[in-house]
């Protein structure tokens, strides 16, 4: 998809996948716009997940807490994030995160991201 113009996407036209504890909504998958942004959403229904540390070569992430709150990792440091706070992670730094509060919501916005089947098989892991 070429963004020389509006474009709107309906729900009805978006991806996702669920995980035991959570479920993502892909709001503009990579794979749209040859991987250069992605946003998703994730919606957590249970505290129970780990942190799932990991870094990207490339990627820059950016991190929305839409509702509840959030713990993370960032360079072996743990910190709170509550509703409307931001977190940006650059490339090659440790991070992970999970939900404090039972139906929290995260919104996701990536850069130079992985496209198309290795980014969904990368998202089944965690």
């Amino acid at each position: 998809m070429e963004l020389s113009s509006a474009t709107i996407i309906r729900s009805s036209d978006k991806n996702g996948m669920r995980t035991t504890y959570s479920e993502y909504i892909f709001h503009l998958s990579s794979c749209r716009v040859n991987g250069s942004i992605g946003l998703f959403e994730g919606r957590f229904r249970e505290t129970t997940m780990n942190y799932n540390l990991h870094y990207h070569k490339q990627m820059t992430e950016i991190f929305t807490v839409a509702k509840g709150e959030f713990y993370f990792i960032l360079d072996d440091k743990e910190y709170t994030l509550h509703e409307d706070d931001t977190v940006i992670v650059a490339p090659m730094v440790v991070h992970g995160f999970k939900p404090k509060l039972p139906g929290s919501r995260l919104q996701f916005i990536f850069t130079k991201q992985m496209t198309g089947k290795v980014f969904l098989q990368a998202w089944q892991k965690l």
